[in-house]
């Protein structure tokens, strides 16, 4: 038995073989941008996480140089924007207004000057700009914020 390969035979058989290769390509990158999104989503975490802990073991550091007693160690900043990205900037757009709590005498921090800080403020964030404003306020070695969010439509 003979097997005749043809021009036709061949043509099929690599637009087969270019179909498939183009399908799995396809595939291939529709699991990777997910898996590329969760790492963003991650490194973007860790990278706040590391500023936040960078700021705190200065303060610390100076705080204990002058031997206060109660301190406040970090800032926890509560907030749900819907959006993991959104949410993640709106956190640390409000952690940067209280950083200057860290490494102070938690009797010395003053609950209305906090409230008074996220009273209808507005945080922009990725050219869209939100309205926070104070849910409750936990005042101990860790300041918790708990804020509610809001977009803005419009100036």
């Amino acid at each position: 038995m003979f097997l005749a390969i043809t021009k036709k035979a061949l043509r099929a058989a690599l637009a087969f073989y270019l179909f498939g290769l183009i399908c799995g390509a396809a595939g291939t990158m529709l699991f990777t941008l997910e898996l590329v999104d969760s790492l963003y989503i991650e490194r973007d975490t860790l990278a706040s996480e590391l500023s936040e802990s960078r700021v705190r073991i200065e303060l610390l550091e100076q705080s204990l140089s002058e031997r206060r007693t109660r301190v406040v160690r970090s800032v926890a900043v509560q907030l749900d924007a819907g959006d993991q990205h959104l949410t993640l900037k709106l956190t640390g757009a409000a952690r940067e207004l209280l950083d200057g709590l860290i490494g102070q005498e938690v009797a010395a921090v003053d609950p209305t000057l906090v409230q008074a800080i996220f009273h209808r403020r507005i945080l922009t964030v990725e050219q869209h700009q939100f309205e926070v404003n104070l849910k409750y306020l936990v005042i101990s070695d860790i300041v918790t914020v708990n804020l509610d969010v809001t977009k803005r439509l419009g100036p």
